[in-house]
């Protein structure tokens, strides 16, 4: 069926170009967009600032006039000798009168002028630090009406917060309080409220008295009169996030305190940096944010106030969506011009590609390599060059692929993932005795025999999840199914592959009928070995037990006629039965150390570390040593940390053959340890006879020594004990010596040992 080509490769071309040069204009005008938006964006920021600045200073006026009335009102008393009513019954100003009750009066009425022309104040109060700070003179705001508070109804408030500050001396000046609700007789009650504290002093500078001026938060903050454009929002924030909102949409603005139960954070609370201006725009609504100190904490204001300017998305974005309109108009004309006159071109351009593509559709499903030529000299021409010549190199590829595996020696079979053969190679076919066209197509469970076909599904979805190839049969036998049903045991490795869109499964089969015979041959060596090992086993347990009960008795018998015949032996008779119970004795100790050397590495038992000083110890309890014999141990030794066995037996024979093959009354011997990074080095040294070079060799073969055993009691196995164990610990053992003037002998310990498993 010939393939519906929906597009020509000019059409391509030229949609191409269409695209890129759309792109390229949308590009241009995003970038001039962003221009235009960044010069909106900066003009709008420019305008937020003038607004923050002018609100801010609208807010420190209003606090800065809250804190010159404080000081207005406090010079007035001061002046006119009112504050008297803090020092009760003294009169400093000639003409007032002397009786408390005027002054109280006198001084309410100048309370209820005062307030009377500043409506945002709610209270406004005399207090004497005489008396726990009790309140002299207090003028309420109730609604509309100023009202004199009575004598009776005044409070003490040394335990108000706002007081402590003229306690403890930290306040020389007027100073706010923080911004809290208003407190009557202990109770929260009101709205929240900002006051200022104004302290009397007397003439000596100590304080007395305070006036103290109470503002509702909300009015004072809305007597800034801070007017906002349509289309911004302006929060003028505390540090405790209680705020006022103008420009929200509401007809009043709204004052909003951090613990009313309709309290909830501004807006951009989490982003906002307090006493640090900043300008930033939140893609989620589009708008763009200015956030600026109003008033900063100090000595006498124990809260910040910050002004948050909004502008919505509309402000901000769309000015720019109008101008970006016009010119998506203006970039979709010229993409339209541009793809057309790439169009009329694009057939010329291309004409070394379209003959190209007729070359390379000739020889599709054949390995004959693409001729191409061309006489243009242009970029399209060269590309067209340059693709003929990968597509031969990859045709070159191909074929040098299909001779390996056509002519490799072990089979392959390309299977999907759903269990068909999709290709098999000439090695694959000659296993099986089946033909490529009888294989392709058919599931791989024909090659397989049914207990290995019902498992092949699982497998396959294991082997979908890993790139890692798999050998199958890794601790069973794989067999395989011929034609002609015979079944042959088989090597079988699994890789994953992808390619044509799927996933296949490469197996590199191999039949390994000659390696099963040969590993059967090999069993049956290995078990005919475990048979000799298992009889050398039980003549290890005649020699230990039937052979040596018998040398007792002689032992024994000898020891009894020596008793019985005591008075009746010569000196010859009497030699000869020590002679006897001798070579008994050292037939029986001949058969242990025969028996230690055949259990050599079959059990070491429990690998015990101990301490360099704990078998140094060890062994100067176990060794015999005679008078005039002294041996030393070097002081790296006691620092080693040591597995107990071998290392006690093989320095224990060292060190015991030092001394047993003395030549002289009196002599020493060395016992020295160096501590490298992969092994241990112990040195044995004596001043003994010392080893002629020609036996040293043959002085660790069994049953070997160099003096007759008549002179010396040996049984001529330690130093054989010492080479078998050595061996297995994969160490090695040295012996230096020039044969007449001692011997040292150099064991190689690795730190890191692995045995080797005794086999026979």
């Amino acid at each position: 069926m010939p393939t519906v080509r929906r597009f020509t490769l000019r059409t391509r071309i030229a949609l191409l170009v269409f695209a890129s040069t759309g792109l390229a204009l949308l590009c241009s005008s995003a970038l001039l967009f962003l221009q235009l938006r960044q010069s909106h964006n900066y003009t709008l920021l420019e305008r937020m600032r003038f607004a923050g600045t002018a609100y801010s200073q609208r807010i420190e006026n209003v606090l800065k006039g809250g804190e010159r009335d404080a000081e207005t009102m406090a010079l007035l008393l001061n002046s006119l000798g009112i504050t008297d009513l803090i020092l009760e019954g003294q009169n400093t100003q000639e003409g007032l009168p002397v009786d408390g009750q005027r002054r109280r009066d006198a001084t309410a009425q100048i309370f209820l002028e005062f307030m009377a022309k500043h409506e945002h104040y709610t209270q406004l109060r005399l207090l004497s630090k005489d008396g726990n700070w009790q309140e002299r003179v207090r003028v309420n705001r109730e609604g509309s009406d100023l009202v004199i508070v009575p004598v009776e109804e005044l409070q003490q408030k040394g335990s108000e917060p706002y007081v402590q500050p003229m306690n403890d001396g930290t306040s020389a000046q007027v100073y706010f309080s923080d911004l809290t609700r208003n407190r009557e007789h202990g109770q929260t009650v009101g709205a929240p409220t900002i006051r200022v504290v104004a302290p009397l002093r007397e003439q000596d500078g100590e304080i007395i008295g305070a006036i103290i001026i109470n503002a509702n938060a909300a009015t004072l903050l809305a007597s800034a009169d801070l007017t906002v454009t349509p289309g911004f929002q302006v929060y003028a924030i505390s540090d405790n996030l209680d705020y006022m909102a103008f420009g929200t949409g509401e007809d009043a603005p709204r004052f909003v305190f951090h613990q009313d139960t309709r309290w909830h954070a501004p807006p951009f609370a989490n982003q906002l940096k307090q006493a640090e201006d900043q300008t930033f725009f939140d893609p989620q609504t589009g708008s763009l944010v200015y956030w600026s100190s109003a008033l900063e904490q100090g000595d006498n204001i124990p809260f910040d106030i910050s002004i948050l300017a909004i502008a919505d998305s509309n402000t901000v974005i769309v000015p720019g969506l109008t101008r970006l309109q016009g010119i998506a108009v203006i970039s979709a004309c010229l993409a339209v011009l541009s793809a057309l006159g790439t169009y009329l071109l694009a057939a010329k351009f291309l004409s070394p590609l379209t003959r190209l593509n007729e070359e390379i559709q000739t020889r599709i499903d054949s390995f004959e390599p693409v001729t191409f030529e061309t006489r243009h000299n242009d970029e399209v021409s060269d590309l067209a060059n340059s693709f003929s010549q990968v597509v031969n190199t990859r045709i070159a590829e191909a074929a040098r692929l299909d001779a390996i595996v056509k002519s490799a020696a072990d089979g392959i079979i390309a299977i999907e993932s759903d269990g068909t053969i999709s290709e098999v190679n000439p090695a694959a076919e000659k296993l099986f005795g089946y033909t490529s066209d009888e294989l392709v197509g058919k599931s791989v469970t024909i090659l397989m025999p049914d207990r290995e076909g019902l498992s092949h599904g699982e497998y396959v979805n294991r082997s979908l999840l890993s790139d890692t190839p798999k050998v199958m049969g890794r601790n069973r036998d794989i067999f395989g199914v011929c034609k002609d049903g015979r079944q042959i045991p088989l090597s079988i490795s699994v890789t994953r592959a992808f390619y044509g869109n799927r996933v296949h499964f490469i197996g590199m089969i191999r039949d390994v009928s000659e390696r099963k015979a040969a590993e059967a041959e090999v069993n049956e060596l290995i078990a005919a070995l475990q048979r000799s090992n298992e009889e050398l086993d039980q003549f290890a347990y005649v020699a230990s037990h039937d052979l040596k009960a018998p040398l007792r008795v002689i032992n024994n018998a000898a020891t009894w006629l020596a008793e019985d015949l005591a008075p009746h032996l010569t000196e010859d008779t009497q030699e000869s039965l020590d002679l006897l119970r001798n070579r008994a004795t050292r037939m029986e100790r001949l058969l242990d150390d025969l028996l230690r050397h055949s259990r050599i590495g079959r059990d070491d038992g429990p690998a015990v570390i101990i301490s360099g000083r704990d078998l140094r110890e060890e062994l100067e309890e176990l060794l015999d040593v005679p008078d005039g014999i002294q041996v030393h141990f070097g002081k790296p030794f006691d620092d080693l940390e040591l597995r107990r066995l071998p290392l006690q037996i093989i320095l224990l024979n060292l060190i015991s053959n030092a001394i047993r093959h003395h030549d002289k009354p009196t002599g020493e011997v060395w016992v020295d340890a160096e501590d490298r990074p992969q092994e241990i080095v112990f040195r044995v040294k004596d001043n003994g006879p010392g080893i002629p070079a020609e036996y040293h060799d043959k002085i660790f073969e069994i049953f070997q020594t160099l003096r007759p055993r008549d002179e010396i009691e040996s049984s001529g196995m330690g130093l054989a004990l010492v080479k078998k164990h050595a061996t297995l610990a994969n160490a090695k053992i040295l012996v230096e010596s020039d044969g007449t003037d001692g011997s040292t002998f150099t064991l190689h310990w690795p730190k890191q040992t692995a045995p080797q498993e005794l086999v026979g």
